[in-house]
């Protein structure tokens, strides 16, 4: 029930924030990077091989990326 209201306990997947009353909105900011990190995935890349673009390409730098952080 309460995820369906916005609100969430834990960790904050990329793409979303929460916003001033605690409830978990979409990230602007990030959004972009979390569907390119989709789209890669359903292309039939790793967790490896999306971490491994991302770094190289210094995404989100100075974030390490790794499969775990997939």
């Amino acid at each position: 029930m309460l995820l369906s209201l916005g609100i969430y306990h834990g960790t904050i997947s990329l793409g979303y924030k929460k916003d001033g009353n605690k409830k978990t909105v979409i990230d602007e900011t990030t959004k972009d990077v979390a569907i390119r990190i989709f789209n890669m995935y359903l292309e039939g890349k790793s967790y490896q091989q999306i971490a491994n673009i991302l770094k190289e390409e210094k995404v989100l730098a100075p974030k390490q990326w790794r499969d775990s952080t997939i």
